[in-house]
Parts: C-alpha cells; sequence; structure tokens
C-alpha cells in the first residue's frame, strides 16, 4: 500500500512537470511580441502622488496604463515569469512619475539589503532608463533596490556603464508580505534630464528592468536580448511625450571642507609634522537649450578612496581609475579609446608635478613636498540637440606652482609645475542608430618661463581623431574606424627626452635604421588608430578582424594616456554564445583569438593564441578560464632602451571562480600565471575572497593575494665601463608579495553609511645569478647573455663589483623589500536630496629599503611600526536649484 501511494505522488509529481513544461513552452512569447514594445505615458491631472512606494493614491488604480507583463531574459529568454511584474508612468510639469509592481512567489526571500549610493550589486531591484533623444547612443538610467537604496548611472549603447553621474530625485519602496509583492514609488524631476524640448512623434526610447537575485532571474518590459544589435537600440518605445516642460536647469552645488594632516616628521626646514588646510568653492549646472554647461570654481578634488598599492616593476606607466566626479561625470561623451590606450586620461589634471627638484639629498639640501597641483578652474559643456548631433567640451586650468627649495641654507622657490591649460573637445553624428561619425581633439599648453622647465617638458601637445562606425543587416554586421594625430613641441632637451622615454625608446639598438635619437628635433608626431570589421548582435556565432597602428612618434601623454609606440598588431577573434540555458550550464561563452604584432622596423614583436571561456551553471556558480600561448615575443622595453630581448615561448593561465553571490555567503578563487617552456621563469598569483552579508546593513568582504615569482632576465640596471661601453645587467629574481584588501560597509540607512578600507602590502625580491647583454636575441638561451663567474663578482656593502677581462664597472644592490599599509574611514550622510555631508580618517605609510627581509610576519611587524601620515577630512556640500 505504501508502495502504491509512492508510485502515484511520483506520477502526479511527474505529469504536473510535463503540463508546466508544455505550459511553458506553448506561452514562450513570440519575439515580435517581446521585443521592441510601446507604451503610451499619460500626461498627470489632478493630485500627486506621495513618494512613499506604497502605491496607495487612487491615481495608480484609476488614470493611465499598466505596461504588459515583463518577460524573462534570464534564465529563460522570452518566457513569462512566475513573479510577474508591471509599470505604470505619468508625467506633469516638472517630474516624471514611475510605479512599478514586483510579485513575489517568494517573498520572504526577497533580498532587501541597503548598499551604498550607486552599488546596484546587491539586492532585488528595479531600473529605468530613458533615450531621451531617441538617438539609441546613451540613455540616463534609475535604479532603487528593495532596501531603498539609489543608484544613477549612465549606460550607452555599447554598455559602458557611467555610474558617477549624480541626479537628485527621489524614490522610495515598500514591502507588503501580505500580498506577495513590494512597491516602488519614483519621482525624477525634468531638470536631471537632458532632452528635446519640442519633438514631432513625442517619443523616447524606454527601458524597464527588474532583478531578482536569488536565482538572478532578469526581466524586461520590453526584452533586450542577451545576444542584442545594441544595448540602448534595443531598448522600446514610450510614446506621448508631447508638451513638455523648458525647466531653467539652473543647479549650485557649494562646498567647504577643512583638513589636518598629521605626517612623520622628516629632516629639514620642510619637516612639519601638523598642516591645517580649508578650502570653499562651487560647482554650478546651467542649461544651454540642449546642453549643459558644467563649471567650477576652485574646485575639491582630494579623493576619499585610495589607490592600491602596486609593485610596478616594468617600464609601463601604472595606470590609475578615475575617482573625482568633476571629471567622471559625461565620461562617456569625451571617450575617445583604442584598447587601453585613451586620448583623454584625466589623471593628468591635478596630479602631482611633473619636475622635482635637483640635488636634494635630504642632509644639506632639502625639498618642499607638493602632492598634487592645485586646478583653478574648469568647464564643461555637454549635451545632444534634435540633429543627432553630441558635443562634449572641458576645458581645465592648473596653476603654477612653487615649492620652497633649500640648499646649502640659502632658500629659494623653484617652480615644479607650469601654469597649463588642457583643451578637450568631442563631436559625434548619429543617423538613426546605424551610421556614426565623429572627432576628438585636446591640447595641453604650458607657460614656461624657467629654463630647466623648457628642457624637462614639451610647452605644447595637440592630439585629433577621427571616428566612424556603421551597421548594417539590421546592426548584425558592422565596421569601425578610427584614427588620430599628435604633434608635441618643445625644446631640443625636452623633445630628446620625449624619444628616449620609455614610450618611444628611440635610441634601442635595433631601432637605428628606421628610427633613432635626433638632438636638434624640436617636435614628435605621429598617428594612430585602427579598422575593424566583424559581427555580433543576435547571433550565436560573432566574429571581428582588427587590425591596429600606432607609428613611432604617436604621443598622447601629455593629457592621455598611451602605453607603447611603434607597434602594428592584427587581432582575429570567434566567439561562440549560448544564453539559454541546458544540461548543468546556464550560459556560456567561447572565444578564440589570434593576434600578432609588428614594429615598424618590420620586426615580429609577438604572436599568441588565446582561448577564453566564461561559463555560468544552473546554481550561480561561474567560472572563467582563459589560456594563452605565445609562441615568439621579442621583448623591446625589458632593457629600457638597451637591445630587443628574445623571450622563450611560454602558456599563460588566467583562471576565476565564484559561488552565488546572491547568498549571504559568498567566496571567490582567482589564479593567474606564466610559464616559460625553458624553466627558467614563472610567475603565480593565487587570491581567495570571502564576502559576508549580516542581515540588511552590514557587508564585509576580504580578499588576499599571495604572488611568488621567478624571473630569470629581471632588468637592473644599465652601467658604462671604464672603455666608455655600455651594459644592461640582469639578475634572476626571486619575488614574493603579500596583500590583504578588506571592506566594511554599515549602511544605517539609504542615506547614512559607514565604509572602511584597509590594505596590508608587502613585496620582497632577491637577486642572483647575475649577467649582462650578450646576443639578446639569439635562438639559444644561453647565448642571449653572459653569466658572471663567482670570481667576476663581489659584494661590498650596497654595491656589486664586476671585473671582467681587465674591465671593471659596479651596480647597486637590487634586492628590496616594501611595505605599505593603507585604509580609510568614511562616515556619509545625504541630509537632503544632492546634499551630502562627509567625515574622513585617511592613514597610510609605506617605506622601501634595499634589502631582504624574508617573511611575511617578520614584514607585518615592521610594517606597523612605521610612521604614518593620517588626514582628517570634513566636508560639506549643499544642493539648490532653480
Amino acid at each position: 500500500m505504501q508502495k502504491n501511494v509512492h508510485l502515484r505522488n511520483l506520477f502526479i509529481l511527474s505529469l504536473s512537470f510535463s503540463c508546466f513544461y508544455i505550459f511553458a513552452q506553448e506561452t514562450q512569447i513570440p519575439f515580435d511580441k517581446a521585443y521592441k514594445r510601446t507604451y503610451t505615458i499619460t500626461r498627470l491631472s489632478g493630485d500627486r502622488p506621495v513618494i512613499d512606494g506604497k502605491l496607495d493614491e487612487p491615481l495608480w488604480s484609476e488614470q493611465g496604463e499598466w505596461t504588459e507583463n515583463f518577460v524573462q531574459v534570464t534564465p529563460n529568454e522570452r518566457m513569462p515569469s512566475s513573479s510577474p511584474t508591471k509599470a505604470k508612468l505619468f508625467y506633469d510639469e516638472k517630474y516624471i512619475y514611475v510605479g512599478i509592481i514586483a510579485q513575489d512567489d517568494f517573498p520572504d526571500k526577497t533580498i532587501r539589503f541597503i548598499g551604498n549610493r550607486d552599488d546596484n550589486s546587491i539586492g532585488d531591484l528595479v531600473s529605468i532608463a530613458f533615450d531621451t533623444y531617441h538617438n539609441y547612443w546613451a540613455a540616463p538610467e534609475f535604479n532603487i533596490n528593495a532596501g531603498g537604496n539609489k543608484t544613477d548611472l549612465v549606460v550607452t549603447d555599447k554598455l559602458t556603464v557611467n555610474l558617477n553621474w549624480n541626479a537628485v530625485w527621489d524614490g522610495r519602496t515598500h514591502v507588503n508580505l501580505q500580498d506577495s509583492c513590494w512597491t516602488i514609488e519614483m519621482r525624477i524631476p525634468f531638470s536631471q534630464l537632458r532632452y528635446n524640448k519640442e519633438t514631432a512623434d513625442g517619443v523616447w526610447g524606454l527601458h524597464i528592468r527588474r532583478v531578482i537575485r536569488r536565482n538572478n532571474e532578469v526581466q524586461n518590459w520590453s526584452m533586450i536580448p542577451l545576444k542584442n544589435n545594441g544595448h540602448v537600440f534595443s531598448f522600446g518605445e514610450m510614446h506621448g511625450m508631447t508638451d513638455l516642460p523648458r525647466p531653467r536647469n539652473i543647479e549650485f552645488l557649494p562646498y567647504a571642507m577643512g583638513k589636518l594632516q598629521q605626517r612623520p616628521v622628516q629632516a629639514g626646514p620642510y619637516g612639519a609634522r601638523t598642516r591645517w588646510s580649508g578650502n570653499a568653492g562651487l560647482d554650478a549646472k546651467i542649461g544651454l537649450s540642449d546642453f549643459t554647461l558644467d563649471v567650477t570654481i576652485n574646485p575639491d578634488y582630494g579623493q576619499v578612496e585610495q589607490d592600491p598599492s602596486v609593485m610596478n616593476l616594468t617600464a609601463y606607466e601604472t595606470f590609475y581609475d578615475e575617482k573625482r566626479p568633476f571629471f567622471l561625470e559625461g565620461k562617456h561623451i569625451l571617450d575617445f579609446s583604442y584598447g587601453s590606450d585613451m586620448m583623454f586620461y584625466t589623471r593628468r589634471i591635478g596630479s602631482a608635478p611633473s619636475y622635482k627638484p635637483t640635488g636634494i639629498d635630504g642632509t644639506t639640501s632639502f625639498a618642499e613636498q607638493r602632492d598634487v597641483v592645485p586646478i583653478i578652474g574648469a568647464l564643461k559643456l555637454t549635451g545632444t540637440n534634435n540633429r543627432g548631433f553630441t558635443l562634449g567640451i572641458q576645458q581645465s586650468v592648473t596653476a603654477a606652482t612653487s615649492a620652497k627649495v633649500t640648499r646649502n641654507g640659502v632658500e629659494n622657490r623653484e617652480t615644479v609645475e607650469p601654469l597649463t591649460n588642457y583643451t578637450v573637445a568631442r563631436i559625434q553624428k548619429n543617423w538613426q542608430g546605424n551610421t556614426f561619425l565623429g572627432g576628438m581633439f585636446t591640447s595641453t599648453n604650458r607657460l614656461m618661463d624657467e629654463p630647466y622647465l623648457k628642457d624637462y617638458l614639451a610647452a605644447n601637445a595637440i592630439a585629433a581623431g577621427i571616428d566612424f562606425t556603421q551597421y548594417f543587416s539590421n546592426r548584425l554586421y558592422y565596421i569601425d574606424f578610427k584614427a588620430m594625430f599628435s604633434t608635441v613641441d618643445g625644446s631640443e632637451t625636452a623633445i630628446t627626452r620625449r624619444q628616449r622615454d620609455a614610450v618611444h625608446f628611440y635610441q634601442r639598438a635595433s631601432a637605428q635604421d628606421y628610427l633613432g635619437v635626433d638632438p636638434a628635433q624640436t617636435s614628435l608626431s605621429g598617428t594612430g588608430g585602427y579598422f575593424k570589421l566583424g559581427r555580433k548582435g543576435n547571433a550565436k556565432f560573432t566574429f571581428a578582424e582588427t587590425f591596429g597602428w600606432l607609428t613611432p612618434g604617436f604621443d598622447l601623454n601629455d593629457v592621455g594616456y598611451l602605453r607603447e609606440a611603434d607597434v602594428l598588431n592584427n587581432d582575429t577573434e570567434v566567439t561562440f554564445r549560448q544564453t539559454n540555458p541546458w544540461k548543468i550550464f546556464r550560459s556560456n561563452t567561447l572565444s578564440l583569438n589570434q593576434v600578432n604584432k609588428w614594429n615598424f622596423g618590420g620586426q615580429n614583436l609577438e604572436s599568441h593564441l588565446l582561448f577564453g571561456s566564461t561559463n555560468t551553471f544552473n546554481n550561480l556558480y561561474q567560472i572563467q578560464l582563459t589560456e594563452k600561448y605565445v609562441w615568439h615575443r621579442l621583448d623591446t622595453r625589458l632593457l629600457r632602451g638597451g637591445p630587443d630581448m628574445l623571450i622563450d615561448p611560454y602558456y599563460s593561465t588566467y583562471v576565476r571562480f565564484r559561488t552565488n553571490t546572491a547568498k549571504r555567503v559568498s567566496a571567490s578563487l582567482l589564479y593567474s600565471g606564466e610559464h616559460n617552456t625553458n624553466g627558467h621563469s614563472s610567475y603565480n598569483t593565487i587570491s581567495p575572497g570571502i564576502t559576508l552579508r549580516m542581515g540588511n546593513h552590514v557587508h564585509l568582504s576580504g580578499n588576499f593575494n599571495y604572488q611568488w615569482n621567478t624571473n630569470a632576465l629581471q632588468y637592473v640596471g644599465q652601467t658604462v665601463d671604464a672603455g666608455g661601453d655600455t651594459h644592461y645587467l640582469m639578475g634572476e629574481m626571486s619575488q614574493k608579495t603579500y596583500g590583504i584588501t578588506l571592506r566594511m560597509q554599515v549602511n544605517l540607512t539609504p542615506d547614512i553609511s559607514i565604509q572602511f578600507y584597509g590594505s596590508p602590502f608587502t613585496s620582497i625580491a632577491s637577486y642572483s645569478d647575475f649577467k649582462r647583454d650578450a646576443q639578446t636575441t639569439s635562438r639559444q638561451y644561453n647565448q642571449r647573455f653572459y653569466q658572471f663567474a663567482p670570481n667576476e663578482i663581489a659584494k661590498a656593502g650596497d654595491l656589486y663589483h664586476v671585473s671582467e677581462n681587465g674591465v671593471g664597472y659596479q651596480f647597486a644592490v637590487p634586492d628590496f623589500t616594501f611595505n605599505e599599509f593603507r585604509s580609510n574611514l568614511v562616515f556619509r550622510w545625504e541630509y537632503l536630496p544632492g546634499s551630502t555631508l562627509y567625515f574622513a580618517w585617511i592613514h597610510s605609510l609605506s617605506n622601501r629599503k634595499n634589502e631582504y627581509v624574508s617573511g611575511w610576519r617578520d614584514n607585518i611587524d615592521t610594517m606597523f611600526d612605521l610612521p604614518s601620515t593620517n588626514t582628517f577630512m570634513v566636508k560639506a556640500n549643499f544642493w539648490f536649484g532653480m
């Protein structure tokens, strides 16, 4: 009898599942019914809603129309959801009102975590985005999660996101367990949006999204397929946007700031421990027809969030992300990039001074330390008009900056940064989202009177570019083209320095037949760009073919970022995307790249094959794998302008695994490694991490990073022997790096938060088996260098002495130990919409010494005994509009 009951229950369960499966298959929404939906907004009459998230005013039930029910994007594209969603929109002479009902078949499992402002990665959420110009290029987006945390951003058609665009708007949520739903109300001022005041059709692009975190279900009102032809291009349409208001669009944000800084006491007259400072300034936004003018007077560009610790042993410049709000706003408009290179790198403006006074030994000569160059003022004009023209212009002026210098008891002032003007301009024309034509212009102009600055810095730098994109066959195929030109002028000494820097290295022996340093030159010019064609969009298989170039004289680094010049490259890429669940997988992406690089001397610099795979499982675990095999590489930067070095073939591996991030506890593990086939060099990094969500208010994360590297050909330096010959020195470096990153955020309410960041960092290295350059491009590894015999090299104090065939020279001991700890504690209170009060404590300490101290424990003990710098800051701003 018991067996029959089990069989009956199993039959009923199987029948129910089969019926549900058949029903689900039959109710899949046809593509043309789910894609490019339309909605008609209603102009509000009568009472306005109170923004409390409850949707209990009569207008929500008596006026306007609800959208069609949302459809799934993941996990099952175009299927209805068991937790349906619908939305309703109104507008009046000042605001757009949004009401959303989010049903949930498991309402007690709705994740209501309260995160930081502009963190939309945690908690169930809804978002709404408007393509206000209906030109398929960029859209302001407003997010709010179930805990009430707000995020505003600008998303582009290529799905790049600028989270640092900030608007002043209201949004509230309400969880109704009795009705198994949570509801949302938003009030978005027209003054925060830029749009055409007069339109013939009254159509905006509209995108409304919901995310259910526990199973990572994503719903859209109008579906944007995962394999789409463009993000903003795929928006639905909102009709009825006629008779729109004409807000004055005038906003002011004055601020006041006080800072106390305590530094370690230093020798000399400029080693004062305590420094007080204060500042006040004003940011303003002024609407000018279709454009917005941002003006800042005496801006505060101090960043509360610190840059991560980095040990860079290469010839390349370290790239740091921008964190200052003024430069981040409108970033998508002023973007003109080529891979990691870009025409506008905002960290150039207001950075540390370029020049350091010479002859400072800390014993008889001393110099005042200047951390940043003051910015006198800046303005930015951005916007799009009704003819599809997008314009962005930024003008910034930094002050002439001087430092006190004392030599042998005599004090003077030396200019360490001249008065500098930076101009950046961008224009783009859009034809119905299928054709884009644009241009970019940048200039850097320095006013220099001091001869030593003229010999150190370029006087003027200009760059210009043009870009063109054309889509075909409903955006399934495309061509993409960029071309740039740059010219830099200055004194003969300054341009010689530019030819010899790490971006160019004109002094390379292998480049003498087509380059070579010309000490008489007073300018440097070049071009760069790429041509790309491919297939993407709503297709499983995509491909791209790219040819790019950067001529030897190309240079962007006065206001842009360029890693290296003198490169030709060809990149062939094929990608397979499976976005529907199958077997144990929810989605898969597989890609294959083959890349070749040359320089303008015709030398093959690199050839490699890369395989990449990203897999998401049904339990929302994810694993990412990248495997690269480099069978040829000629390193033109390893010896810092010396001979090129042939690198033996090597494998490069990257693996990243993470668990379901919607869980209260999630974990990740990253490994990256590089291993030469000759066994002489290897690089390894392992980084486990854990994230803990405590209740709805506390979020903790920790990440440990450990690197162990062995490089048999690590650059040490160069020296000139008594006979005048230059030797490029290398050694076998054994390096270990340890780092921990700890983050804590406590969100008392969506508007009040406390954040902590702390990161101890240690890197240690010892060198052995010293050698100098020989036949550096030989196919035989041992012929590329000459290794010193034990009787040819001896250590004495901080120097190694070499005696080779009766010729002697010396170099400094390269061993090092670097310890650094950076942390900050920030209290943030948005006491009124757009108005914020900050309290911050920034703590840092660092030390580098030229000796090897083994073991992390000894270094940790030493680290926290180092003298530290503490900065205490309070800042308040107040937003008001007219």
